[in-house]
């Protein structure tokens, strides 16, 4: 999608976009993320504890905030 210059909404949990996104920067995006518990990556290995057990950085993204990001990316595109 970014190679093409297709708006993308990015939603992430877990990650960290500034290490994952790998859009140029000038393509159309918006992320979605919380900012007080990233990143945690204790998921992706099975040999690390997952400490975080509530997950919220994903449950909790908003659905009205997805909505009119994608609202926004549909219009400016």
């Amino acid at each position: 999608a970014g190679a093409l210059k297709i708006s993308t909404l990015a939603l992430y949990g877990m990650t960290d976009p500034s290490i994952t996104w790998v859009y140029p920067e000038q393509s159309p995006h918006i992320i979605l993320r919380r900012q007080d518990c990233l990143p945690c990556y204790h998921s992706y290995d099975s040999q690390i504890p997952n400490q975080c057990e509530h997950k919220s950085c994903i449950r909790e993204l908003s659905l009205i905030n997805a909505y009119k990001s994608a609202k926004l990316l549909m219009k400016n595109s």
